[in-house]
């Protein structure tokens, strides 16, 4: 395929109208500065994609999403990066993701916009291996017209082994909405919710505490511990504590 048409493809749902200014670009330097001083302190491999350019306005130095190239291959790259990264599978399945994802996003009210989150996982291919991640894209700046112009995306390794549902959430209420592949349709369903006592457990698991030491530190005993983890995988369909940090972690559950 293609730049043209991959850029059909991903853009055309978009519908961009206008224009954005040489100042308005300068304006964004602030944020850009930001964002890679984020990266370079925590280590996250984070990209903005500019619906206006049509390309990625940054893309931080983190090797999980560079796969090898450097920063200005991948910007040079641009949307050629998930065609030739990605297997036909999940190129296939990303063009659909984008193509809902921008539905749900224009019928919500133009208020609400910068507030929604949509998560989903994908492989990426390095070398003959396949690398599950989970990617994160964020509105960062809408155009005069409530189109998305700028969107933060955040890519780490999937909290789970396999993939996990595709989810958009919204930063000021508790529910999210899970996409289904078949229908194309979004379901709205309430956001997990866990006692204060799961929390702590997954807070100290996080910090590398056994649950002998869980429990000595939450007054129970070492079973009460391993009994609530159990009920934690259930809740979110996880196999053990690295997945369920992972999960809760990527969830903002802590």
């Amino acid at each position: 395929m293609l730049l043209k048409e991959l850029k059909n493809v991903f853009f055309n749902p978009i519908a961009f109208q206008g224009s954005i200014s040489d100042k308005e670009y300068q304006d964004t330097q602030f944020c850009i500065d930001t964002l890679e001083a984020l990266s370079r302190s925590c280590n996250l491999s984070i990209y903005v994609i500019d619906y206006y350019k049509q390309n990625f306005l940054y893309v931080s130095s983190n090797e999980l999403f560079l796969n090898g190239n450097t920063v200005e291959d991948i910007k040079a790259m641009g949307y050629g990066y998930y065609q030739k990264y990605l297997p036909e599978s999940d190129f296939n399945f990303l063009k659909k993701i984008n193509r809902a994802g921008f539905r749900f996003f224009y019928d919500t009210d133009d208020a609400d916009r910068l507030k929604f989150t949509i998560s989903y996982d994908f492989h990426l291919l390095k070398g003959k291996k396949k690398i599950l991640v989970n990617h994160k894209l964020t509105p960062i700046k809408l155009n005069q017209y409530n189109q998305v112009w700028l969107a933060m995306c955040v890519v780490t390794l999937a909290p789970k082994g396999s993939k996990s549902q595709t989810i958009i959430t919204n930063s000021d209420s508790n529910y999210k909405y899970i996409f289904n592949e078949i229908t194309l349709r979004w379901r709205k369903i309430d956001m997990l919710l866990f006692s204060d006592k799961e929390i702590d457990i997954l807070r100290f698991s996080a910090q590398g505490f056994s649950n002998m030491e869980i429990g000595r530190m939450m007054c129970l005993d070492m079973n009460t511990i391993k009994f609530h983890k159990k009920h934690i995988y259930s809740k979110m369909e996880v196999r053990n504590i690295s997945e369920a940090v992972a999960y809760a972690t990527t969830n903002k559950i802590i």
